[in-house]
């Protein structure tokens, strides 16, 4: 199977794959790599939150982690098997390149869900607006996977990176415009919610003036952000 295919010659990959006996090591691996990966994120969550006397940074969203950490190990562990599989099968192994970014697509959602709560959720109570926001961004991951998954993506980033916007003395594609605006939101996104850890880690200082306190969180921050931008 070639790296992007219209969707029918995906269909028949995976169906001509169901004659071949490396078939059913690609579902013994999805099936092992499921159970296994939300298997450690279980455990990892509850060794790193049943101690109450680690430090504020190690426990910082332990709860919420736990709901970005199972896809990310499924997918690292979907990947190992794959190469253990074209080691000892010269196969495509079909069935595991649909399940890799399919279970990427759902850290993705995850980890942007965790950042935008973990930023802008005070005292746990998530705005409406949030949750709206929230629905959008996962249905366009969702189908960006369609996109790719159907062999589109291609003809896709050539229409954007063929169609020009004049600014000024500068002509830029969509897609240029859409990659900077991709990386700064990330980058703002990672510098807030590394803002808000500390933020909440200088709170709970007991030896530190509570002015202090504000103003390093604050400068910290600001210059987070700044980093970002420049960064991104």
């Amino acid at each position: 199977m070639s790296k992007q295919q219209p969707l029918f010659n995906l269909i028949e990959d995976l169906s001509g794959d169901l004659r071949d006996p490396s078939m059913l090591w690609q579902i013994a691996a999805l099936v092992v790599s499921a159970i296994l990966g939300w298997t450690l994120a279980r455990l990892l969550r509850k060794y790193f939150g049943r101690n109450e006397n680690r430090g504020d940074i190690m426990r910082f969203g332990v709860e919420s982690v736990g709901r970005v950490v199972p896809p990310m190990l499924v997918v690292g562990l979907l990947v190992l098997s794959r190469l253990v599989l074209l080691k000892y099968y010269q196969h495509p192994n079909n069935l595991l390149k649909v399940a890799i970014p399919i279970f990427g697509s759902l850290a993705v959602i995850r980890f942007a869900v965790y950042l935008l709560r973990r930023v802008f959720a005070r005292r746990g109570e998530i705005s409406p607006t949030m949750l709206a926001f929230e629905k959008i961004f996962q249905v366009l991951v969702w189908l960006a996977f369609v996109v790719y998954i159907t062999g589109m993506w291609d003809d896709v980033y050539l229409y954007l990176d063929n169609t020009i916007l004049p600014m000024g003395k500068y002509k830029v594609s969509i897609a240029d415009v859409l990659q900077a605006i991709v990386s700064v939101v990330v980058m703002l996104m990672l510098a807030l919610w590394a803002g808000t850890a500390l933020e909440e880690w200088l709170m709970r200082l007991q030896g530190m003036h509570t002015s202090l306190r504000v103003v390093l969180s604050r400068t910290v921050r600001a210059v987070l952000i700044l980093a970002a931008v420049l960064v991104s």
